[in-house]
């Protein structure tokens, strides 16, 4: 591998250095605070990672009708695509509608 370069190797090195830290900090910051220590917690692991976009998706996306719909003060996230009966399809935790590219194009 070049300079520059990452291997999946060194991603899972960092996740793993990651997940210490956290943990560390976790424990002894629960310990000093533990209403700062359940906020931070709260706020760490209700924000999914953003996943990449796949070849094509861009596309995919550009051409979704998308809004939000406000139900019970939550907002969800709309999108739709062509014309036809309505589908509903709901992707899992940090994921996102074009993962249905092959439902869609049909």
């Amino acid at each position: 591998m070049g300079l520059g370069t990452r291997s999946p190797l060194d991603d899972n090195r960092l996740s793993r250095f990651v997940i210490l830290i956290l943990r560390w900090a976790f424990r002894h910051g629960g310990e000093i605070s533990p209403a700062m220590a359940t906020r931070a917690a709260v706020w760490l692991f209700t924000k999914p990672k953003r996943p990449a976009v796949f070849p094509g998706e861009s596309q995919l996306l550009a051409q979704a009708n998308s809004y939000f719909l406000t139900h019970r003060g939550y907002d969800l996230a709309i999108m739709e695509w062509g014309r036809g009966p309505t589908v509903l399809c709901a992707h899992g935790w940090g994921s996102r509608g074009v993962r249905f590219k092959t439902l869609i194009e049909r």
